[in-house]
């Protein structure tokens, strides 16, 4: 069903119902006998009962899966009431063929349709995401594919886009559909050939002769098990209402799982699993139906919801508003690598220190020498000894002495003296290369 129409498969017919007034939605008239008739034929008689959204219907057929295009019925009843009995003489739009995928395997489950994923499962465990909307109407578009150890007798259930799928390896397996992924998988203790009751919390599990199992549903962990209670009624996370193999309605501690209470419900025998709110559903063969629930919850307590799939328009296209902008990412510039500097070993210039020159004065008690004295000696001047390298000069030699080195005044314990004809008497010893005035009369 969708939000228009209730599907009806009787052996290969297909049949269309206002889910309003329950009127026949698809039909055909005969141009000789202007009868009509109801129902769509199809290829063959279904395997499985058929799922449909509010674009697309899909049948699987042996082991084949066909999608066929949905029209709009109540825009068509829309049209013929405006144009009157002619348009009612041509029918109804009929369902168009499209694409068909061969699974290679028998498909008595029924395929779920969740947002933009078909999820179909094969009796031999094989589980396909097929892409609903895909354009193409020549071929599917299979995105993923998953294989359980072992077959799977019951159809899967789901919350959001993970898919619970019950096996008799006696395995539960956790499926994300978006990311073809296997998130985990809970071991019973014995096959699981029912299908399993999600919440947006837990997954209650039916496992065969071993009760009711509350699995928590991000870590797949068992909180606790109940060993009498064999079908799941309903939760409203205060308590869990479920059936035991007499017919009694079991009142279950939510987190502890330790039974309540019983009640006596032998005499509703059709008794219907409601992971989608808190109300207990029970039927009769006399026509009655019961609803039940906690006196404290006055209105149905959601405890599954849905992600709401975006809408789209006439030409079956998202709306402009809701597709979200592209957002580019960012450009990422590499890192500029600069060279590594290598500087030059500096060389700084050997240092050459100036000689120093002393320019203290001569002291106040030095004699100054009478006139004529501070003459050179004259040329008949005897040389210095021999052994010496050069001759004393005398302190007006046109300051090259000066401009050598510094004189040195020391005091000698051993000086050589000698006098000069009508010259002051000089000194002059190894350890000094510059001669110097005696400062006696007598060395």
């Amino acid at each position: 069903f969708n939000d228009q129409s209730v599907y009806v498969v009787r052996r290969d017919i297909l049949y269309a119902l206002d889910r309003d007034d329950g009127k026949h939605q698809l039909f055909t008239v005969d141009k000789d006998t202007d009868l009509t008739d109801y129902g769509f034929g199809l290829e063959f008689a279904p395997s499985c009962t058929p799922v449909a959204d509010n674009d697309y219907l899909f049948v699987c057929i042996g082991e084949r899966l066909v999608r066929y295009v949905v029209p709009d019925f109540r825009l068509a009843q829309k049209l013929q009431a405006e144009l009157g009995q002619t348009a009612k003489k041509k029918g109804s739009p009929q369902p168009i063929r499209q694409w068909s995928f061969n699974a290679f395997d028998n498909l008595s489950l029924r395929p779920i349709v969740n947002l933009e994923t078909l999820v179909l499962t094969t009796d031999g465990g094989t589980v396909y995401m097929i892409d609903k909307d895909n354009p193409r109407e020549d071929i599917a578009v299979v995105y993923g594919k998953f294989q359980t150890e072992g077959p799977v007798i019951s159809p899967p259930a789901y919350d959001k886009s993970i898919m619970y799928i019950p096996c008799a390896d006696y395995y539960l397996y956790a499926l994300d559909t978006y990311g073809n992924k296997l998130l985990w998988r809970f071991a019973g203790q014995a096959p699981i050939v029912e299908t399993p009751r999600a919440t947006d919390a837990d997954v209650f599990v039916k496992v065969s002769k071993g009760g009711i199992f509350r699995v928590d549903r991000a870590t797949g962990e068992a909180r606790w098990a109940s060993k009498d209670a064999v079908k799941f009624l309903a939760t409203n996370q205060k308590f869990v209402y479920a059936l035991d193999s007499v017919g009694n309605m079991l009142i279950v501690d939510y987190l502890r799982g330790k039974t309540m209470a019983a009640w006596d419900a032998r005499n509703w025998i059709v008794s219907i699993g409601n992971d989608l709110t808190d109300r207990i559903y029970l039927a009769s063969h006399d026509g009655q139906i019961l609803c039940l629930r906690n006196k404290d919850n006055v209105k149905p307590l959601v405890v599954k919801t849905f992600e709401v799939p975006k809408s789209k328009d006439k030409d079956g296209k998202k709306k402009a508003d809701e597709i979200p902008p592209k957002v580019e990412p960012p450009k990422v510039e590499p890192p500029k690598v600069e060279p590594p500097k290598v500087e030059a070993p500096k060389v700084e210039p050997p240092k050459v220190e100036a000689p120093k020159v002393d320019d203290k004065a001569p002291k106040k008690d030095d004699k100054a020498p009478p006139k004529g004295e501070d003459k050179a000696p004259k040329k008949d001047d005897k040389g210095p000894p021999k052994g010496d390298d050069k001759a004393p000069k005398g302190p007006d030699n046109g300051g090259k002495d000066q401009a050598r080195a510094e004189p040195s005044f020391i005091r000698l314990q051993t000086p050589l003296c000698r006098v000069g004809d009508g010259q002051p008497w000089w000194c002059w010893s190894p350890s000094s290369a510059f001669p110097w005035r005696c400062r006696s009369a007598i060395c």
